[in-house]
């Protein structure tokens, strides 16, 4: 990028600009391997020039989760306003709009990332990344709860206490997903992709269950995203 166009851009794309070198590098070299210097040759962006709108990589961090809550807000609001839908039709177009979003990033990104998240040098950033989720999230469900719970699709004592647990379930599978993509091509894998999906069963079934719900009527959609995943080979990586 030339001096010319850094100066010619708005303040608010050269913080998008920042937030989207930064979150590549720490995909790509992990949150405690991306020098400040990294950020800025990535960006083109001045040492002034950062520091006029983060005070830290770690408030760059933070902006990047910002970012991703303001996106999931915004998605989940669209369907929880939605009051002219049964609230269970709803549960459910959430966790398909979950899907359809991990799907849409393809299987190489999605094994690239969860491989870099489940990282031990980055579990400080996927703490942080499902908190905030988690604080996206626990509102809209709870409202969506209630609004079953008026309309007797929901038995549930607690709203925002069941809201918040199957919300910190989501990412139960994360081991029986990572035993499945070590397991590619190996004699093991049928195992491990039936593994797997008992994993996504038990989570559905919980949150059926957690809900006053029939075993089933909240399903998940991961079938053909799994087996798209399970055929990228292994050094693919």
């Amino acid at each position: 990028m030339t001096k010319e166009k850094r100066k010619n851009m708005k303040p608010e794309d050269r913080r998008n600009q920042l937030l989207d070198c930064a979150y590549e590098l720490f995909f790509t070299k992990g949150f405690e391997d991306t020098t400040m210097t990294d950020i800025l040759a990535s960006s083109g962006v001045s040492k002034g020039g950062f520091y006029h709108h983060f005070a830290s990589k770690d408030e760059l961090v933070f902006g990047i989760f910002d970012r991703m809550a303001d996106q999931i807000a915004a998605a989940m609001q669209t369907i929880v306003d939605d009051t002219s839908i049964p609230a269970v039709n709803r549960l459910q177009a959430i966790y398909d709009l979950q899907a359809q979003a991990i799907s849409a990033m393809g299987p190489d990104a999605v094994i690239y990332t969860h491989n870099v998240l489940t990282q031990v040098a980055n579990l400080g950033l996927q703490a942080l990344l499902n908190r905030t989720i988690a604080q996206v999230s626990i509102p809209f469900l709870t409202q969506l709860i209630e609004d079953g719970i008026s309309s007797d699709e929901f038995a549930v004592k607690d709203a925002k206490t069941t809201a918040t647990f199957i919300t910190f379930i989501n990412n139960s599978y994360d081991a029986a997903l990572s035993a499945a993509l070590e397991a590619r091509g190996s004699d093991q894998e049928d195992t491990a992709r039936q593994a797997l999906f008992a994993a996504y069963d038990i989570q559905f079934d919980t949150i059926n269950l957690c809900l006053g719900l029939s075993k089933g009527t909240i399903k998940h959609n991961w079938s053909e995203f799994v087996d798209a995943l399970l055929a990228v080979p292994r050094t693919k990586r």
